[in-house]
């Protein structure tokens, strides 16, 4: 997201002005504010008037990004909570599936993703983050246990890090989702 400049020459198509450009949903958004009308540059005054339209408009579209963002993250929140967990062997770390509905193709499709999810509290404030798998079982469980050792202030935690669950349950929750048709 973001303003970008055209002067004499930066444009394939000779346009000079601005441009706003926001991806929401997976969709760009973008508008054109051109400094010249009909053949002629525009005034002083006039540019100063669309570069404040220019980052008016990219202000809006900038916290519907945020409103987008924040109902993706709470729907996937929510489906975690639906979907089941499993235990780990390590108090406030569990092995969930996040499940994701995108729209690819004209159609919606499901996928869903393996996560470490560490989750608790201490001294009454809560504390949650997720660790994909995706981009490696070893390392996604190393992050999990540094960041649950991190919010429970324990200061040495590499017998956390031994207990790491074998990758056999990882394959056991990913058979049970199969049989339910996900």
């Amino acid at each position: 997201m973001a303003i970008y400049e055209y002067n004499e020459g930066d444009h394939n198509g000779q346009f000079q002005g601005l441009r706003v450009a926001v991806s929401i949903d997976s969709k760009v958004k973008q508008k054109y504010f051109s400094f010249r009308c009909n053949g002629k540059y525009v005034s002083l005054t006039k540019e100063r008037t669309l570069r404040k339209e220019a980052k008016a408009l990219e202000q809006q579209w900038k916290e519907e990004q945020a409103i987008f963002r924040a109902k993706r993250i709470a729907n996937a929140i929510e489906t975690f909570r639906g979907e089941p967990s499993y235990s780990t062997g390590v108090r406030g770390i569990q092995l969930k599936f996040a499940i994701e509905n995108k729209f690819r193709g004209n159609e919606w499709r499901r996928y869903s993703y393996p996560v470490f999810i560490v989750s608790g509290s201490t001294k009454g404030v809560r504390f949650q983050d997720r660790f994909w798998i995706n981009s490696g079982y070893e390392k996604a469980w190393i992050n999990a246990v540094k960041f649950l050792a991190k919010s429970k202030g324990i200061k040495d935690y590499d017998h956390l890090i031994k207990r790491m669950p074998p990758q056999s349950r990882l394959k056991q929750a990913k058979d049970y989702l199969k049989s339910k048709g996900d």
